[in-house]
């Protein structure tokens, strides 16, 4: 019986993207046996697969990063490896080709190590520490392919040569003008940087109720940003009957996000999420290439001009100039309207992840 590792370490986001591509390998028929080794908050995104363990432990890299020393996290990790290396792993498979992913995957002793190589001009590797050496079976990325969600079904191809690229997602019906929604609305970021101006989000709610009239919108978000969250619903002037406030867990997250037609998010998790269960998306994108990381049913909606260093992949050098977050203080509710994948008589219907300048 053949065993596959697939290593998902880094935050949330990135989970969503594993968890599918994961999900497709196991049509494909790759092995016998599956294991996901990840960290504790992504444990739901995994859970149902068939023939499938899951272990989690923190670490080194990613959103738990000061867990791993400062908290003890470390033990865990090598609890884990420990764990790993005792079930005789034949094929281990990370999907970043970070120097810390690929240390990890050395540590478990499989008998074939897979990771992509990132060609050396692939704006990916500016998000990652790249290992120096080749990877033990590559999966290698050109230039060419800048979307994580394409880079991801050739490494699939390269994995498991046949595999179906198809995501199975139940229809749904297509938006247009005029119709009431269900509008998720998930304002919230760990990085100052990713935040959209409050008077933006109201004005773009304002918009929304003139072409989408008696839609009911939800704010999503977790406990720790409740205040905020109650913050924005004050401010939405407009509405007929107040937000719902969403703040419970991340596996009740993620059935109330699949209820929606349509999400306004920023360029995190929640757009992600969505993709996963057919809920198209327009996300804003400031300090990160919309191409690399916006979700195939997603618009990305970004301002490039007036900030010299755009984009600057979360490393930002405008913190007290002028430019300070421009590049997301800039985009207007207009553009963000704009976004919104309609389709029908008299609509255009928008191609995969189009830029909006505005």
């Amino acid at each position: 019986m053949s065993t596959l590792c697939l290593i998902s370490a880094r935050n949330l986001g990135d989970a969503v993207l594993h968890a599918d591509f994961l999900r497709r390998l196991q049509r494909a028929g790759r092995a016998d046996h599956w294991i996901v080794w990840t960290f504790p908050q992504a444990r739901f995104l995994f859970e149902g697969l068939p023939d499938t363990d899951i272990v989690c432990s923190d670490f080194p890299m990613g959103a738990t990063g000061r867990a791993f020393v400062k908290k003890g996290g470390w033990r865990s990790f090598l609890t884990v490896v420990r764990q790993l290396r005792a079930a005789c792993i034949d094929d281990a498979v990370d999907l970043v080709g970070d120097l810390r992913e690929r240390v990890s995957l050395r540590m478990l002793g499989a008998t074939r190590r897979h990771s992509p190589e990132w060609a050396a001009d692939h704006p990916f590797r500016h998000h990652i520490r790249p290992w120096p050496f080749r990877a033990g079976r590559p999966m290698t990325v050109p230039a060419s392919l800048l979307n994580l969600y394409d880079a991801q079904l050739l490494m699939l191809q390269t994995l498991s040569p046949g595999a179906s690229t198809e995501l199975v997602l139940p229809p749904r019906a297509p938006l247009r003008t005029g119709q009431s929604l269900s509008i998720g609305l998930h304002p919230s970021a760990s990085a100052p940087f990713k935040l959209w101006p409050v008077e933006r989000w109201s004005a773009l709610v304002t918009l929304l109720c003139r072409s989408f009239p008696g839609s009911h919108f939800t704010l999503f978000g977790s406990p720790a940003e409740r205040a905020g969250l109650e913050t924005l619903a004050q401010a939405l002037t407009d509405l007929n009957s107040p937000p719902e406030l969403f703040t419970a867990s991340l596996p009740e997250f993620k059935q109330r996000l699949g209820e929606m037609d349509l999400l306004f998010g920023l360029d995190s998790f929640s757009v992600h999420l969505a993709h996963s269960m057919g809920v198209p998306s327009v996300v804003l994108v400031g300090a990160n290439d919309p191409r690399i990381f916006t979700p195939p049913s997603g618009t990305a909606v970004t301002h490039p001009g007036r900030c010299p260093v755009q984009p600057c992949g979360g490393r930002p050098s405008c913190v007290g100039t002028t430019h300070q977050y421009s590049c997301m203080v800039d985009i207007s509710s207009q553009s963000a309207m704009n976004a919104i994948p309609l389709s029908g008589a008299g609509d255009a219907v928008l191609s995969p992840f189009p830029v909006i300048a505005k």
